[in-house]
């Protein structure tokens, strides 16, 4: 994957450059477009991409002093997750839970508040995990329909659809470092969908979600 979209990082602390040099802030990762994008899509084909993206997302819970939560997504077969960073910012406690019902606690990797993600790790068998995969920001073009997928813990999936509204945003993040090369979708965002993925219609990751709270350009 060319990282071309990755050029604001300049803040990210040495363990965490591994992860966040292939997950980016928003709706920053674009992915391989195709003719067909700009074809209508039967429900079938969408309902078809839920079922196979939605194991790998997962619900986050963070026990904090005003309460916190989100959604995340499950990054490879080691148990790494991502995630916003202001969903688990000073939780003492986190709990994950998965399509299956798993619930499990997991523990922070670490986290950049300047770009608003956190990498986190659970303790389950590979074998119970599907990660996600990931697209190519280098293709990614305005009008391609992407999918988002979150969930509110303790509550079902949730799924919405839109497209690519504009490419190269700049935003101001959650610490006040200015973010550049941001995409911006109509995509509904719906409780809960904060730091959850953003996919095109192959069901391969071409964002993260941020939160209602987020600074960041207006849908």
């Amino acid at each position: 994957m060319r990282l071309n979209s990755l050029r604001y990082f300049s803040t990210v602390t040495t363990p965490l450059i591994l992860y966040f040099a292939v997950f980016t802030f928003v709706l920053l990762t674009g992915s391989i477009a195709r003719a067909e994008d700009d074809l209508p899509r039967p429900r079938e084909e969408i309902d078809e991409i839920y079922r196979r993206v939605s194991p790998s997302v997962a619900a986050i819970e963070a026990w904090t002093e005003n309460g916190g939560g989100g959604t995340g997504f499950i990054i490879d077969d080691r148990g790494h997750i991502e995630t916003n960073a202001h969903v688990i910012d000073q939780a003492e406690t986190i709990a994950v839970e998965f399509l299956d019902g798993a619930l499990v606690t997991a523990e922070l990797v670490g986290s950049d508040p300047h770009s608003d993600i956190a990498i986190l790790k659970v303790d389950i068998p590979d074998n119970r995990l599907t990660s996600i995969s990931f697209g190519d920001s280098d293709y990614l073009v305005v009008g391609q329909t992407v999918l988002a997928i979150g969930d509110r813990f303790g509550q079902d999936w949730t799924l919405t659809s839109g497209i690519v509204s504009a490419l190269h945003r700049t935003i101001d993040g959650l610490a006040g470092f200015s973010v550049g090369g941001v995409i911006q979708t109509d995509v509904a965002i719906n409780p809960g969908d904060s730091g959850g993925p953003l996919v095109n219609m192959d069901g391969e990751l071409v964002g993260v979600r941020p939160g209602r709270g987020s600074r960041r350009a207006p849908h």
